[in-house]
């Protein structure tokens, strides 16, 4: 097509996979090597899962607890934050954490947002699809 044009979601949230799932970057990471820098991990040292309080209340879900989050493509464990700077029916966390092999201080802090994404491009831009993607979170027991 020789224009931009709408295209839905490839994945919509469903029966089984009820929320969506979105991942951003924060001014404190920049790409992979800045999560080795003490400074920079002082004032981020992990992501948390940013859960509305209306859906973390269904979920029985409080501050620090940890979850599961869910797609068709993967799942990770991730410690929860709740806040109402995110819409209820959506999920999210600052990418570039959960490094199993970066350096002593990356090594083994936070989720990885590549385990939960379809690893494709987006039709438009060609850039990854790092958002809309349907999830579900569970409570860790």
């Amino acid at each position: 097509h020789p224009l931009p044009y709408y295209l839905g979601p490839g994945e919509a949230p469903n029966a089984t996979f009820p929320l969506y799932f979105v991942s951003w970057k924060e001014v404190e990471h920049t790409h992979s090597r800045t999560f080795n820098n003490e400074w920079l991990m002082e004032m981020k040292g992990e992501n948390r899962l940013y859960v509305h309080p209306t859906l973390a209340a269904t979920k029985g879900l409080s501050e620090s607890d940890h979850a599961w989050v869910q797609t068709a493509h993967g799942s990770v464990r991730v410690r929860i934050h709740i806040t109402a700077g995110i819409q209820a029916e959506t999920v999210g966390f600052v990418r570039g954490f959960g490094h199993w092999a970066l350096g002593k201080l990356a090594k083994g802090r936070g989720a990885h947002d590549g385990w939960l994404l379809p690893g494709k491009a987006e039709v438009h831009s060609g850039q990854a699809v790092l958002k809309e993607v349907a999830c579900r979170i569970y409570k860790d027991l």
